[in-house]
């Protein structure tokens, strides 16, 4: 999945935590997951066509996320979740977490997928589904 080139191996050799390091915060930064085309594809790609209408045919909107990209997403946040479990409170508290998406389809549905992963189904507060993932707040700002 990556390609490694040796600068990046020497980096990671760099920044190996020593053991009386403690971990203070994370930063997570993604790009959105697969996607449909844009609009303008079709003008600039007329031979772009026939991937369109099979985009059009999934009831997908102008660069809105596939479900391969919706999966993409999910997995990048249960990763995450993984990654970052010890550090993490048992439940979404805005103190300690925030999520934040450009107001475009396919980054607000991108940051959905990964929060849905990072708080899966089971605890969460009285009178909610344990069957549904805990709702993170999402924080946007359209473009």
């Amino acid at each position: 999945m990556f390609s490694w080139v040796p600068w990046q191996c020497a980096l990671l050799l760099l920044f190996v935590p020593h053991a009386a390091a403690k971990v203070l915060g994370v930063t997570v930064l993604s790009r959105h997951g697969n996607r449909a085309a844009n609009q303008g594809v079709a003008r600039v790609c007329p031979n772009e066509q026939p991937n369109l209408n099979r985009y059009h045919a999934m009831d997908l909107s102008p660069g809105g996320l596939t479900g391969l990209g919706m999966q993409q997403m999910y997995q990048a946040g249960q990763a995450t979740h993984e990654r970052y479990a010890g550090l993490l409170p048992k439940r979404f508290t805005a103190e300690h977490q925030y999520v934040r998406a450009v107001g475009e389809e396919r980054t607000l549905q991108s940051a959905t997928a990964w929060g849905s992963a990072m708080y899966p189904p089971g605890d969460v507060p009285p009178k909610y589904g344990k069957h549904l993932p805990y709702p993170l707040p999402m924080y946007s700002a359209l473009i």
